[in-house]
């Protein structure tokens, strides 16, 4: 075998175990069932499933400002996903963990072109091992997307840096970041423009701009579509909200000032690493020390780096000066977005370390992966038996099966009781599992039948849920109920002797 092939498996064997570490540690979650199935996921799932059937949609998921959406791109990515696991939702979830994977490889690969094997090496490890990038893509959230859009804006602009002419890609990832999450969308578009207009704005031609904005607009047709079917109705909500003070719903994350928000950026950064506040804390502080002894001794950085973390700093400072200008609450799903461009710039700086400082960076990229590396194998162990909270899915239908095995051939009915006033989660397993797995659905609650099971969730507003159940304290004979791994969900069976 020659040197050359050596080599090759010698590097890419390593890489290979790691992705795959990665992507099984995240898959391990979705085939154990303990990512989260609230009612988001209910009501998008639902929405799916009517799109399968012919019932399209214009707007997607309703954003935090009452009379504004997000586009529909997540739903219809969810139909096709849907139709292809026939509604399981473990299928669409492995789904959008391998799609997060493959642009990720596609990333990895233009890092390489360009800037060599080390800093795309680093790149993959550190994404695939993260438990920033492995806790959001893990779970099944239309936010949560925008990982792979702002991977596929990272792509664009690695390209354009170098020549190429990607302006088409980058708006269509502006597009779809805003499709995903609208808010972390419209900051990241701000600071894109703005750095395309400051960074070299000469060699960014006016017909390129015309081709970013043209796929832009492409992405948002649908929204346009619904404003001139509604006379322009989330456009009249938009320009209300402009200027208008307003309170904060909480007061926890509604904190509006610099510290804040900056603290939201680096917090994220050290979220990319370790969940753990201290290990973070130091992490920051010796990578800061690294680049500091870097910039100190008046190291050279090429200049394809240079031109990069020109680019990724511009997008970074722009968008923190953004968010403070921003008048509601910044909510911390607003910033992941820009995480993609705060690890490209670590591992560009850290590649231009290693070629002066190679012991220590080696030592240092060593130990890095090392530490992420054990977390993730731990998540993949067979016997951690996690039982989790009502919000995880496998528990979710373990409450399902426990009402069809006592209802037997018997049809019931399902009362919620849900603090959000929306049971989406359970309409939709109901709907899915209940036909897939029992051949049947409850009975419609407008048509009462002797048997019915109560679910009744949690809620931490004290008194609310006690006196939701007192006003049903008529409606039939408990005959037994269950409390559920400590977390105070009750299920209810009574029979309603009245009715037929």
């Amino acid at each position: 075998m020659s040197e050359k092939t050596l080599s090759f498996l010698k590097k890419y064997s390593v890489l290979f175990s790691i992705i795959l570490v990665g992507t099984v540690s995240r898959l391990y979650g979705v085939i154990n069932g303990t990512f989260g199935f609230t009612h988001d996921q209910g009501r998008d799932l639902l929405v799916a499933d009517s799109i399968s059937k012919g019932d399209l949609t214009l707007i997607g998921p309703t954003t935090g400002l009452a009379g504004l959406f997000h586009g529909p791109l997540w739903y219809y990515i969810l139909a096709f996903l849907s139709f292809l696991g026939r509604g399981d939702p473990k299928i669409i979830l492995a789904g959008i963990i391998l799609l997060f994977l493959v642009f990720e490889i596609i990333l990895f690969w233009a890092i390489k072109k360009y800037y060599g094997f080390l800093p795309a090496f680093l790149l993959i490890v550190i994404m695939s091992l993260s438990p920033f990038y492995s806790g959001l893509n893990g779970q099944l959230w239309s936010p949560n997307m925008v990982l792979v859009s702002s991977i596929i804006m990272a792509i664009a602009v690695v390209g354009i840096i170098n020549g190429k002419k990607w302006y088409p890609l980058l708006g269509l990832a502006l597009g779809f970041n805003i499709q995903f999450e609208a808010a972390g969308g419209v900051f990241l578009l701000i600071a894109t423009i703005l750095t395309l207009l400051l960074i070299n704005p000469l060699k960014t031609k006016i017909k390129d701009y015309l081709a970013m904005l043209c796929t832009f607009f492409i992405t948002l047709t649908p929204q346009l579509l619904f404003e001139l079917k509604y006379g322009f109705l989330m456009t009249k909500h938009a320009i209300g909200y402009l200027g208008a003070s307003r309170e904060d719903i909480i007061a926890e994350h509604g904190i509006k000032t610099i510290e804040y928000k900056t603290g939201l950026i680096i917090d994220n950064f050290s979220k990319i690493f370790f969940d753990n506040v201290d290990s973070s804390l130091i992490l920051f502080l010796v990578s800061f020390v690294l680049f500091s002894k870097l910039l100190f001794l008046k190291k050279a950085l090429d200049h394809r780096s240079l031109k990069l973390l020109a680019y990724c700093f511009s997008i970074i400072i722009i968008f923190w000066v953004v968010i403070n200008f921003y008048f509601n609450v910044v909510w911390t799903h607003f910033i992941d977005g820009l995480v993609i461009f705060l690890l490209l710039a670590f591992v560009v700086l850290f590649h231009n370390l290693s070629k002066y400082f190679k012991t220590t960076t080696y030592l240092f990229s060593s130990f890095l992966i090392f530490a992420m590396l054990i977390p993730q194998l731990r998540n993949i162990n067979p016997n951690q038996n996690i039982v989790g909270d009502i919000s995880y899915y496998k528990n979710r239908l373990e409450i399902i099966d426990d009402v069809y095995k006592d209802a037997g051939s018997n049809d019931f009915n399902v009362v919620i009781y849900e603090p959000t006033t929306f049971s989406y989660q359970y309409d939709y397993l109901f709907m899915w599992y209940g036909n897939r797995r029992y051949g049947k659905i409850p009975v419609s609650n407008e048509k009462p039948v002797s048997i019915a099971y109560y679910l009744i969730e949690p809620d931490n507003i004290s008194g609310r849920r006690e006196k939701w159940i007192r006003e049903r304290d008529g409606e039939g004979v408990v005959l037994w109920e269950k409390t559920y791994w400590n977390t105070n969900f009750v299920l209810q069976k009574r029979i309603r002797e009245n009715i037929q």
